[in-house]
């Protein structure tokens, strides 16, 4: 089940060779050296005599990038930092800005990220470029297309069910593309306004530290 570390690289990170021999072997020294890899999550090493040993890994799992400061942060779904992400590595998670010191606000935004996953048709999570929010206006999202919806906090259902209602009224008088900004706060009173802001942060590139 390994999506981040290869065989090569289990096999590095514990430092074992070919040649050692099986009984001398501390497994307790393998674990501890696995355990150092920021995306191991949890690890059992065994020996199968006469010849084998035995690793098997559970990986951390990533939902999204955090910003802090200048820096980006895999996260996880509780909204643990995993590591920094490095110059030589790609993503295409959806990026948190603006509230990487909230707690609370990374914890609705993980929530918010989980009700799209759930989603059947557009928008999904993976159409999420970026969420961002503060403590006054709750969260935006930055859609892949340019749309960004302003969720509020909660009510995510009926706010998404008049979001549809919108754009198909939109599409329908051929207004449903650039960059919108849709102001889902009161679902009751939804309000659409062009955006020449771009998302601070985008998917499908190299990030740079």
């Amino acid at each position: 089940g390994c999506e981040r570390l290869t065989e090569k690289d289990v096999i590095g990170i514990a430092d074992i060779h070919p040649s050692q021999n099986l009984l001398a072997l501390r497994t307790e020294v393998v674990t501890d050296n696995l355990k150092r890899n920021p995306w191991i999550k949890e690890v059992s090493v065994t020996r199968e005599f006469p010849r084998a040993l035995s690793i098997d890994i559970q990986e951390k799992k990533a939902i999204a990038l955090a910003k802090k400061s200048n820096d980006l942060f895999f996260i996880d779904a509780e909204g643990a930092v995993i590591k920094k992400i490095e110059s030589s590595e790609e993503s295409d998670l959806p990026v948190l800005t603006g509230f990487s010191e909230n707690a609370e606000l990374v914890r609705k935004s993980i929530e918010l990220l989980n009700f799209f996953a759930a989603q059947p048709e557009f928008p999904q999570a993976k159409d999420i470029a970026e969420i961002n929010g503060d403590e006054v206006n709750g969260l935006s999202i930055f859609l892949e297309n340019g749309l960004c919806l302003q969720m509020g906090i909660d009510e995510y259902t009926s706010k998404l069910r008049k979001f549809k209602m919108i754009m198909a009224d939109l599409s329908r008088r051929n207004m449903a593309t650039g960059y919108l900004l849709i102001d889902l706060h009161n679902p009751g009173s939804v309000t659409v306004n062009k955006r020449n802001m771009l998302p601070v942060e985008t998917r499908h590139k190299k990030y740079s530290t």
